[in-house]
């Protein structure tokens, strides 16, 4: 019988606290820098493309799933918008992957997932939907209603390793000042 394994690791930051972007869809401009070599580059603030995980010898990348989890500021019920991007390992175009909304609940982020430091102010998103995507499988949430916990977007990989998110505010309702967001792996 197979012996069937799960990845365990901690949660990886993916967009660190930050500001909303430009409005969705201009921060990378399609028509001249969608390209693998313009993507945005890595940066201390995480606010780069990020490569969710190393290639094995062969080439292989160990990531199968990927689930993604918000965090912000503003308080409970301030919202926001979301857009996910990703390129294969080598070359080739950016991928619009899923887009959506936000709204964060009343669970605090007490110590920050990749460092520790106190986050006193910062709630995770109890509520995320998915609005479209364009991608082999479904991308999901684990929680559209909102429960006062923490809600995840997942989707599997597909073999892609370089994915980027912006944020936006919402179309209504008070807009989370900053957001951020991690990812797991499975």
């Amino acid at each position: 019988m197979a012996e069937l394994r799960t990845l365990a690791h901690e949660l990886v930051i993916a967009r660190e606290l930050a500001a909303k972007d430009a409005t969705l869809g201009t921060e990378i401009d399609m028509t001249t820098e969608g390209d693998y070599a313009q993507k945005p580059t890595a940066t201390t603030s995480y606010l780069g493309a990020f490569d969710v995980h190393p290639t094995d010898q062969k080439g292989a990348i160990r990531v199968n799933g990927l689930a993604f989890s918000f965090l912000g500021t503003g308080g409970a019920d301030y919202a926001f918008k979301w857009r996910l991007y990703t390129w294969r390992a080598a070359n080739g175009p950016i991928h619009q992957v899923a887009a959506g909304t936000g709204t964060l609940g009343t669970q605090g982020v007490i110590k920050f997932p990749h460092n520790g430091a106190t986050a006193p102010t910062s709630l995770w998103a109890d509520t995320l939907t998915v609005t479209w995507y364009n991608w082999y499988k479904e991308v999901t949430s684990t929680d559209e209603t909102g429960h006062n916990t923490q809600a995840e977007i997942w989707l599997d990989a597909c073999g892609y390793k370089w994915w980027y998110i912006e944020i936006d505010d919402p179309d209504a309702g008070d807009a989370a000042t900053t957001v951020g967001a991690y990812y797991g792996y499975f």
